[in-house]
């Protein structure tokens, strides 16, 4: 069976794919700053697809992996199981841009392992698929760092149930979880999240925040981030809040000159206005995500 994605890069000297029994393997070298984003491609297919994909980053490594899964990827059903080490003192950012055909119903499980002082940031967008079940598992190690944010937005009869779990095991981690939707039409939207911090975890700082934007009365949307904190030396907190649109908005908008259609992209652009601000290094990544708002 063909490898289902491709691998581009600025330079190959230490990245490694390898195809398995169970799947595919990537190993990015220990002691290396790669240069530029190392962007994983789905192919076009329409071929149901179950991949296991396997990603290593070497101790002392700096990396950007951009993940992208076009339109054109259409199966009836994908299963990915994606499962990436941080080792120690590395540094990764991993974008992921999913955006497959809007008859697709996907299953995604990520699991994400820091190693102690490493550093990853990840950044998920997903807009595409009819049905969408994500959940992301992070496991950070003493005196690393985890930040996660999702980002969702949901139309026509979309239904979106996207999981974002962050466990500390060692001292003195760090670590964010924020989630930021948008839905409209009459698509569902579900956020749930959950911080766990161990009593091996004193010193930890962590946060976990949900935000939604609804821009229809007939969407439905829901968020449920929780705690469980095993030890008092913490700081840890969390939130949720859903902004419903009001027909205030649109008239003040409708009063400008700015039609609905306009009005809710540019609503949904400063919603997640930040989130775009922190790419602003990787400007291809930016447009793309734009497009799609």
């Amino acid at each position: 069976m063909p490898i289902p994605f491709d691998i581009l890069a600025p330079e190959t000297r230490g990245i490694t794919l390898k195809v398995t029994k169970g799947g595919y393997t990537l190993t990015l070298a220990a002691n290396r700053t790669f240069e530029g984003p190392i962007l994983i491609k789905f192919r076009p297919t329409d071929k149901n697809l179950n991949i296991s994909l396997s990603v290593t980053i070497g101790k002392n490594a700096k990396a950007t992996i951009v993940e992208e899964w076009p339109s054109d990827v259409r199966p009836a059903t994908i299963n990915y199981d994606v499962r990436i080490a941080a080792n120690e003192k590395s540094d990764l950012r991993w974008i992921t841009i999913q955006n497959v055909a809007k008859t697709s119903i996907m299953a995604e499980k990520r699991k994400t392992t820091i190693g102690n002082k490493a550093e990853v940031n990840i950044y998920s967008f997903d807009f595409g698929a009819k049905r969408l079940e994500s959940h992301c598992e992070q496991s950070i190690g003493a005196e690393a760092e985890c930040n996660l944010t999702s980002v969702a937005r949901t139309q026509g009869t979309q239904h979106f149930d996207i999981i974002c779990d962050e466990s500390f095991t060692g001292k003195s981690g760090r670590g964010e979880i924020r989630c930021k939707g948008v839905a409209q039409d009459t698509s569902h939207l579900k956020f749930g999240g959950l911080l766990t911090i161990e009593k091996t975890a004193g010193g930890t700082q962590a946060y976990l925040k949900q935000e939604t934007l609804n821009l229809s009365s007939k969407a439905k949307v829901s968020a449920t981030p929780a705690l469980n904190i095993k030890t008092n030396d913490v700081k840890a907190g969390h939130g949720a809040s859903i902004r419903n649109l009001s027909p205030e908005e649109l008239f003040y908008l409708a009063s400008r000159g700015i039609n609905e259609k306009m009005g809710k992209k540019m609503l949904t652009e400063a919603f997640l206005k930040e989130v775009l601000n922190e790419l602003a290094d990787l400007p291809d990544v930016q447009k793309r995500v734009t497009s799609f708002l």
